[in-house]
């Protein structure tokens, strides 16, 4: 399934997931908002949308990743890929149903702050966060393992949940993870797009 989406479009993605998750953070560097800022706020509509890009295209990345290297990254690299994807899909779901209740007007910023905190979305966003805590290490000593990708993207991989958990606390620090995931999409690159055309 996950070959349906073709090599240049997963390096899009990633592309994509990088300045989304750089952008994410340019409240917090300019205008020093604390988090996503007051619910229902410029802010938070910005914020949150640019964190449902970002995990989409991150999504999207997966399947390049799974593609180039599913004949040699073995059982741990599958199963570290699959915990890595569906801890990332039910985070975009969360992320999905602000999007969704900001943008509809449904509730109130103060209905929604409420409403999450003691609901399905927190437990879904705990149980997305062990996904990638576990999958994304996995995934990455895999890829280092199974040496089609430089070992750094193995690297990057594994540092990911670490700086995802530590922007959840400063957001200036989704520019880091922006950072992480344009070194991903330059490592999944795919190689015709590399090489000069043939005159």
């Amino acid at each position: 399934m996950m070959s349906l989406v073709s090599p240049q479009f997963s390096w899009y993605a990633a592309v994509v997931s990088g300045i989304a998750w750089m952008l994410s953070a340019l409240p917090a560097l300019v205008f020093s908002v604390e988090g996503t800022g007051e619910t229902g706020s410029a802010s938070d509509f910005f914020i949150e949308t640019t964190h449902f890009i970002a995990e989409a295209g991150i999504l999207f990345a997966l399947f390049g990743f799974r593609a180039r290297q599913i004949q040699v990254y073995g059982r741990l690299g599958e199963a570290g890929l699959v915990l890595a994807f569906l801890g990332n899909a039910l985070i975009f779901l969360v992320t999905l149903l602000f999007v969704v209740l900001l943008f509809s007007g449904a509730m109130t910023g103060a209905d929604i702050g409420a409403q999450i905190s003691e609901s399905l979305p927190t437990t879904l966003f705990i149980s997305g966060f062990v996904g990638i805590a576990l999958g994304f290490p996995l995934l990455g000593i895999a890829t280092m393992q199974a040496r089609v990708f430089p070992w750094w993207a193995g690297a990057l991989m594994i540092a990911h949940p670490l700086l995802f958990f530590f922007s959840l606390v400063n957001y200036a620090r989704w520019l880091a993870v922006g950072v992480l995931w344009l070194g991903l999409a330059a490592a999944l690159k795919p190689q015709a797009m590399t090489e000069p055309a043939a005159s």
